[in-house]
């Protein structure tokens, strides 16, 4: 076809006499080339898929009703120094926190209470794989199906301890710098 390669699919059956001799054989051929560059437009869209959510500076986490990973990105994996496949099955909560129980707070059990998105900046004192304390802009979005039942979550955090670090660091500065002002007055 127009210099395209055409994949086949083909089937046979040997008929026999009562005998058991070979009298025909009886077969079709079904040309299979668009089912073939569907899966292969599939598996480009997939690969595609998985470069971008790679790339994401995010944990990219796709969970469960029961907040079990489906699936995760590298960021995820790699901060917890396993495979992407090894996170499979678990919770974020016990595999990040170590914790029997979803996080207080947590956006994911919100998501399912409510059916819509929902955002929080969580304090976690001790993340595997992380040194110390942390900050993390986390939200979840519920994935609905047609019905616009909630079939799974898709979790997103982002680490901004740096820069809750440096908001309390301003805040500090400028109430240093107000209070100096004041005992400038005072002092004037």
């Amino acid at each position: 076809k127009n210099g395209s390669q055409v994949h086949c699919s083909v089937t046979a059956r040997l008929v026999r006499d009562k005998k058991g001799h070979p009298v025909k054989i009886i077969g079709s051929l079904r040309d299979i080339s668009e089912r073939k560059r569907m899966e292969e437009s599939l598996r480009q869209s997939e690969s595609q898929k998985r470069a971008i959510l790679d790339a994401s500076i995010d944990r990219i986490r796709y969970i469960d009703k029961d907040m079990k990973i489906i699936w995760a990105n590298k960021t995820t994996a790699m901060e917890l120094n396993m495979s992407s496949k090894d996170l499979v099955g678990h919770t974020c909560y016990k595999l990040f926190v170590g914790r029997e129980t979803p996080c207080e707070g947590c956006p994911t059990v919100m998501a399912r209470e409510t059916g819509n998105i929902e955002r929080t900046i969580m304090y976690q004192p001790k993340v595997e794989g992380i040194e110390g304390e942390s900050y993390w802009d986390t939200y979840c979005v519920p994935i609905k199906n047609d019905a616009g039942e909630i079939e799974n979550f898709l979790q997103i955090a982002r680490n901004i301890t740096d820069q809750k670090r440096a908001e309390e660091q301003i805040n500090m500065l400028t109430h240093d710098l107000i209070r100096t002002q004041d005992s400038e007055r005072q002092r004037m």
